[in-house]
């Protein structure tokens, strides 16, 4: 009869680790998670992480990417410093602690070689550039800058990219990338166009779309 009960308890719990591992792998990139008050689209799973993005597009802090137009880099922009600091605070502590610590690339941009301003460490960032890309769509344009004075990429992804506020309403959001000069920042328009040439880092205000690795 122990014997019995033990095998059933054994059993139970090999049943039990193994669903719990099921639903900690049940996410995908596309599907939508409840997280913090928010809801968080989910653009991939690295074993038990998932990198998420907010649904809408907020005003965060003052809504600029640094506060006055000035050279500046994602490492010192008060945009990083107010999601790191003030917009975490909003989550309880049991949230934080779901919150990954992140080695973060802050590359220069791409076509017009601004420089990023070297890696960070962030629990809350904005997106880059080539995240973008790799997470909404790669026409392949990010690769190859086109002549003239196109400071932008609008291809087959442009709808992907588009971010909405909660009415609903098409709205611009910030990347971390550097534009083509150090007081502009990369940026995603109304109509999901990526534009790498930038826009003035003290403009207000502008929307943005927090991201952070969540532990499952």
């Amino acid at each position: 009869m122990i014997m019995k009960k033990t095998v059933i308890i054994v059993l139970t719990l090999v049943f039990l680790t193994i669903f719990s591992f099921q639903e900690l792998n049940a996410h995908e990139a596309g599907d939508v998670i409840e997280f913090g008050g928010e809801r968080w689209i989910v653009l991939d799973v690295q074993d038990d992480h998932a990198l998420v993005i907010t649904e809408n597009v907020k005003i965060i802090g003052p809504g600029r990417y640094h506060y006055v137009l000035i050279g500046i880099t994602w490492v010192n922009c008060s945009m990083r410093i107010y999601l790191n600091n003030e917009y975490l605070d909003n989550f309880s502590e049991e949230e934080r602690i779901r919150i990954r610590e992140t080695n973060i690339a802050n590359n220069n941009n791409p076509w017009y070689g601004t420089t990023g301003g070297g890696a960070t460490r962030d629990k809350v960032f904005l997106l880059s550039a080539e995240e973008v890309v790799r997470y909404f769509g790669d026409s392949g344009g990010l690769q190859s800058k086109p002549g003239g004075i196109t400071g932008w990429i609008t291809d087959s992804y442009d709808s992907a990219r588009i971010g909405r506020d909660e009415t609903g309403k098409a709205a611009f959001w910030w990347l971390r990338s550097p534009g083509a000069m150090p007081h502009l920042a990369s940026a995603i328009d109304p109509q999901g166009v990526i534009w790498l040439y930038g826009t003035g880092v003290s403009n207000s205000p502008l929307g943005a779309r927090p991201a952070l690795w969540l532990k499952l």
